[in-house]
């Protein structure tokens, strides 16, 4: 009986100790897991901040330059306006360069405005289509930075939904405000290809960057690359950086195509803008 008592003890010891064992390695786990949570929150909470950050210098930027340009387009205009009626009064021959010059003032407020709309969202994205979009924005680019664009396309790209579309011009918008900041480059190519997916290629041949790093500074200034990254993720698509010192930086997204997109659309000849 003793013998019998022993081995059920010493089965019972054998089972207490596997449990501790488990309990352990739960334990263990659960200890990573809150870890790994406490890190993503902390991660959540300098992306949040980042954001917020970013959100003030965007206003910021739109205040000062909608106090720089158009308020001060729209006084001067109101100005010479008052000296319009008056000199209607005194002289009429003096007429003609004070309404030149009120014209001029209203074509820079136009300008102005039509700028500011481009930025916050193109009309000609919604109206004619993605690649016009493009044409449209790149050019104005070179114009303003005299960056040279090479810039090529299929046009299967317009197949695209509305949403997606608007992702790839986000993500070129992006990319080349992030090469004027930070680039230091004199020429840029993007090319949209297409297949079973989508593929959009940015390359600048400026200067190069540790991609890690910036993707892991707690700045808002990373919310570009982590911008870009997160809306070609979120409709499913793949976002890579590579950086070479010499050879310059390239972006790549590529976005899948859904079955109804792929039957829509016929492979034509290669547009060259």
């Amino acid at each position: 009986a003793l013998a019998v008592s022993n081995l059920r003890l010493e089965k019972e010891i054998r089972r207490r100790y596997v449990v501790e064992a488990a309990l352990k390695l739960s334990e263990r786990h659960l200890r990573q897991s809150l870890k790994k949570a406490e890190q993503m929150q902390g991660q959540l909470r300098d992306l949040s901040r980042a954001i917020l950050d970013a959100q003030e210098e965007e206003r910021r930027r739109i205040s000062r330059e909608l106090h720089d340009d158009v308020l001060q387009s729209l006084v001067g205009i109101n100005v010479h306006l008052e000296n319009l009626s008056r000199a209607a009064q005194l002289n009429v021959e003096k007429l003609t360069p004070k309404i030149v010059l009120a014209q001029r003032l209203i074509a820079e407020s136009v300008n102005s405005i039509h700028r500011f709309a481009r930025e916050l969202r193109p009309m000609i994205l919604d109206d004619l289509g993605l690649l016009p979009a493009l044409e449209s924005y790149l050019a104005e680019f070179s114009k303003q930075t005299g960056i040279r664009v090479q810039f090529s396309a299929f046009p299967e790209v317009e197949q695209l939904s509305n949403a997606r579309r608007t992702v790839l011009y986000r993500v070129v918008q992006s990319a080349l405000t992030n090469i004027v900041k930070h680039g230091n480059a004199r020429m840029v190519k993007v090319s949209i290809e297409s297949g079973k997916t989508i593929v959009l290629k940015i390359h600048d041949n400026g200067r190069s960057f540790d991609v890690s790093t910036i993707l892991h500074t707690k700045s808002y200034k990373r919310l570009g690359v982590l911008g870009m990254r997160e809306r070609v993720e979120m409709i499913g698509g793949k976002f890579g950086i590579t950086s070479i010192s010499g050879k310059g930086t390239t972006i790549r997204a590529e976005i899948p195509m859904m079955a109804s997109e792929q039957r829509k659309a016929r492979r034509k000849l290669r547009v060259l803008i």
